[in-house]
């Protein structure tokens, strides 16, 4: 990994050192932690001298915009499923990288990997298990291709690490945890106004590998206990409409807040005395 390209011997043939080529693909929407991940990734990478590049597979918007912000180059391969395969193989080929870092990608880049010469990482994300259908079956083949043709499996957690070994309990899995970046400001500036109830924050896409069902038994028992803690709920996603309906009560009084989409993530932080995790 160095920006500077010298030129170097060897049995009289002269080999260019240069920058290596890294391509992220990984789907476009929903807009969440993995594609947070893959910008957040990509513009380290680019801040260290590679050449850094992503391909969103299907509508790409907002990840494209963030992208942007960070000088991260982008290629959404969208449209109906041909579309997205010819623009996905023409991006790939085009990127010639030297290393393939997929999150998540579709079921059907197992086709294109054949064809391309640079080492495959696959990172190994939650997983919501599928009913047994022939769609499901058709996607857990190509999964596995997929996981074969892989250099390198990189899980971001113990349990999705564990959850994987479960069914390919012969691969090698490397567990490289995922930070979450929390703003350093957090407990040197709070913005709690003087009250005489607790707030419990719970921020994720509203999801169902996302502990949605947890957050929201743990806000039934601790309303028991506790029945003045307030909770806020940053996020949102199809599990939405099961918290309104599973805590309705505690929705119409104001008990639980369901605040949506939150841009300015540090001053949800600073509002709580304490954040769940249940992901």
């Amino acid at each position: 990994m160095v920006s500077s390209m010298p030129l170097v011997e060897n049995e009289g043939l002269k080999l260019m050192v240069r920058a290596l080529r890294i391509l992220h693909v990984a789907p476009g929407e929903p807009f969440g932690g993995i594609q947070k991940l893959v910008v957040e990734l990509a513009a380290h990478q680019l801040k260290n001298g590679l050449e850094v590049s992503v391909l969103w597979t299907g509508a790409a918007d907002r990840a494209s915009a963030i992208c942007q912000q960070y000088g991260v180059r982008t290629n959404v391969a969208s449209g109906g499923f041909l579309q997205r395969f010819f623009r996905a193989r023409s991006a790939l080929r085009h990127q010639s990288a030297d290393i393939l870092h997929l999150h998540m990608p579709p079921p059907w880049i197992a086709l294109l990997l054949p064809t391309l010469s640079g080492a495959k990482c696959v990172h190994l994300h939650g997983k919501v298990v599928a009913r047994d259908t022939l769609q499901a079956r058709v996607t857990s083949h190509f999964e596995k291709r997929i996981v074969r043709q892989a250099d390198i499996l990189v899980a971001i957690s113990s349990w999705i690490q564990t959850v994987w070994l479960a069914k390919y309990p012969t691969a090698d899995i490397v567990r490289v945890f995922n930070g979450v970046p929390v703003p350093a400001d957090i407990r040197m500036q709070p913005a709690r106004a003087k009250r005489d109830f607790p707030i419990i924050g719970f921020a994720s896409r509203l999801a169902a590998d996302k502990g949605v069902s947890e957050f929201i038994e743990f806000v039934v028992e601790m309303n028991k206990i506790m029945p003045n803690v307030r909770f806020l709920v940053a996020g949102d996603g199809p599990e939405r409409p099961a918290i309104e309906r599973r805590l309705e009560f505690l929705v119409r009084d104001g008990t639980v807040r369901l605040l949506g989409h939150i841009d300015d993530m540090s001053l949800f932080w600073r509002q709580l005395d304490l954040s769940v995790f249940c992901a």
